[in-house]
């Protein structure tokens, strides 16, 4: 959806001048309904202008932790990865609460979620050429959230592992979609995983996670690649971002291509060894399946909820076919989602 804003006017009204040489802004890169995301040149420069806008439903205070988190991870990255010819991340350039405004430099390259299409399709045959070349890429993806874990860390804590069951809980019963025997499965389940993980405590620390790992948020060109979109950084389980990538990948949650299963397992397999993982035996960490589990409940939620607003959103008969089409597809991946989850709290 485009939304009709003179990104001049936006510059002037912000005083940017101060920051940013005077230019000429050339489009409305991307937005959508509650976010805004500019791509502005400026003389020689491209900036990202990020805006985040409070609409129905939406609590300001959140937006403002949100882009006081997305700072404060660029900001403690900014010295690791300026050092870093292999990686690069967003350079900040400024911020406003009170705007809920962050303005960064351009990080270049593609999103790698073209890329992976082509690769993994089971239409294309001929992905086998540069099978060498994407296993490479996505080993330097996992050394890269190496990179970001390993540059803050701290002790997990009894109450940590309490609020992950807790978010989980949240989430999926929320939706209202499980029966009393379903709830009891998941509920057993979400018990013993955090029994067993409080009983081995010193195993897991808090890492600082990019939160949002998945195939649009990592770029590639000329042998570099670059991570943008920090606004879920926070500190937690290396396994959230293993398990974002790895439901992006094996789950089509960012693409409806069908992908290869033998390609995924291999791209997955140098992902996790890139960020130190074992990717045969992570299925049997208890932190690993219930950070999986926070993962499932999150798109369970996000499609339980859309399917409502949209059903039952007025509009021109055109407008409400479109939506039934893409949400029916939303749709079809809930009820998998829910399979999934109910698979893996039963075995």
């Amino acid at each position: 959806m485009e939304i009709d804003i003179n990104i001049c006017e936006v510059v002037k009204k912000m005083q940017f001048e101060k920051i940013l040489p005077e230019g000429k802004c050339l489009y409305t890169y991307w937005a959508e309904q509650f976010s805004c995301i500019y791509k502005v040149v400026i003389t020689n420069n491209t900036y990202y202008f990020k805006y985040l806008s409070v609409g129905k439903g939406r609590d300001r205070e959140a937006l403002e932790r949100k882009i006081d988190q997305e700072c404060s991870a660029l900001q403690k990255l900014a010295p690791v990865f300026s050092s870093l010819e292999d990686f690069s991340i967003p350079k900040l350039i400024y911020s406003s609460k009170e705007d809920l405004l962050i303005v960064t430099l351009e990080v270049e390259g593609v999103k790698i979620q073209s890329m992976v299409d082509r690769y993994l399709s089971r239409l294309n045959f001929r992905s086998s050429s540069v099978e060498s070349d994407m296993v490479d890429l996505f080993y330097e993806i996992g050394r890269g959230a190496r990179i970001i874990h390993k540059s803050e860390s701290s002790s997990m804590l009894s109450s940590d592992i309490d609020e992950i069951g807790n978010y989980i809980r949240n989430r999926l019963f929320c939706c209202g979609e499980f029966s009393d025997y379903e709830r009891d499965c998941v509920e057993n389940f979400i018990k013993m995983r955090i029994f067993e993980i409080k009983g081995n405590m010193s195993s897991y620390e808090k890492e600082l996670i990019h939160g949002d790992l998945n195939m649009i948020n990592v770029l590639f060109a000329n042998g570099r690649v670059g991570f943008i979109d920090f606004g879920d950084c926070q500190f937690g389980s290396k396994f959230q971002d293993v398990c974002c990538l790895q439901l992006a990948l094996f789950h089509g949650v960012s693409s409806r291509v069908r992908y290869s299963l033998r390609r995924t397992r291999k791209i997955f397999a140098a992902f996790c060894e890139g960020c130190r993982v074992d990717s045969l035996h992570i299925s049997c960490d208890a932190m690993y399946s219930i950070i999986l589990l926070k993962n499932l409940s999150i798109y369970m939620r996000t499609f339980s909820n859309r399917m409502q607003e949209q059903l039952g959103s007025p509009g021109s008969w055109r407008l409400r076919a479109r939506f039934a089409a893409q949400y029916l597809l939303n749709y079809i991946d809930y009820k998998l989602t829910k399979r999934a989850i109910l698979k893996m709290c039963t075995l």
